[in-house]
């Protein structure tokens, strides 16, 4: 990172929270609990210096009984969403962006991430930081630093190795504070135990990070369903590369989340709906002509990038 990179990222950082503490206020005020999230809270809790990690938005986290109270806190201070957030889109979604002209987006979830919809332990083990004159509060480390395994080993179009930093930064500013049986068992439950020991593995091997062999041993042992590791590969592969099955997988993997949470009927309904919405289409009719489309689209593109190889 140079020099002016620095500075941009420190003014524009400062100029993030400084903005937002305001709300920050409101929300505390009235009673909401509030997580910052991703390079918010690795800002404020582990990195010594707010100009070494760029940011785009503010991610926070709410509880989802709190979601319509802090959607009007943040309607009060001028911010509008950019999605619809109504009960049946957030049933979908995990989060919605919020802007305000003038002001830094606000990324506002009612989960802590796509996939994970139990998060109480994930408030349970959150720490206390003061952020811009407000105390809240962040994940702990080992969830920090689960999620930017996680997140290094999906596909990004941008194919952004800031994880790396933000790993490494984790583990080296948290020492002996870093609860690994809570990371062995967050990577558990949400099925993420392969991602996170490939990560680990691979921060260990490239940059001598201080990762324990029983931690790379205890994951490399966890049971992964054959559908769970298909899935978990369809995340990691180039949208457009996708096969059917992986795609299949990705289709299921999201359906039996949502399924948990309440937001579809369990049963082949449910799961026709889950494929529904991920087309964006309004009748159940449209299925079999765009599965065709899509699939000769696919074949083709597949065919192509096998022949420029």
């Amino acid at each position: 990172m140079g020099k002016a990179e620095y500075l941009r990222a420190r003014y524009r950082n400062l100029l993030q929270f400084d903005d937002a503490a305001p709300l920050m206020g409101d929300l505390k005020r009235a009673g909401i609990d509030v997580l910052l999230l991703k390079g918010a809270a690795l800002v404020a809790a582990h990195y010594p210096d707010p100009g070494l990690r760029p940011m785009v938005d503010l991610d926070v986290l709410v509880r989802p009984t709190d979601v319509e109270r802090t959607i009007a806190a943040l309607a009060g201070r001028g911010y509008e969403p950019a999605v619809s957030v109504d009960q049946t889109a957030r049933a979908f979604a995990h989060s919605a962006p919020f802007a305000r002209e003038g002001a830094v987006p606000i990324d506002l979830h009612w989960r802590s991430v796509e996939g994970d919809a139990e998060d109480e332990a994930f408030w349970e083990r959150a720490v206390d930081v003061r952020f811009s004159g407000v105390d809240i509060r962040v994940p702990s480390p080992a969830d920090l630093l689960l999620n930017a395994c996680i997140q290094g080993q999906r596909w990004d179009w941008d194919a952004p190795q800031r994880w790396v930093l933000d790993a490494m930064t984790v583990v080296r500013s948290s020492g002996a504070r870093l609860d690994w049986s809570r990371l062995i068992e967050r990577a558990r439950a949400r099925r993420a135990a392969s991602s996170a020991r490939d990560a680990l593995d691979y921060l260990r091997a490239t940059f001598e990070a201080d990762i324990p062999q029983r931690v790379l041993a205890t994951l490399a042992t966890a049971r992964v369903s054959v559908s769970e590791r298909l899935a978990d590969r369809a995340r990691r592969v180039r949208p457009d590369l996708r096969g059917p099955v992986l795609i299949g997988a990705l289709r299921l993997d999201d359906y039996r989340r949502l399924a948990r949470s309440g937001a579809v009927t369990p049963g082949p309904i449910g799961l026709l709906e889950v494929w529904r919405r991920a087309w964006n289409l309004d009748h159940f009719w449209q299925l079999p002509p765009q599965a065709a489309r899509r699939g000769a689209r696919r074949l083709w593109q597949m065919l192509r990038h096998r022949l420029k190889r």
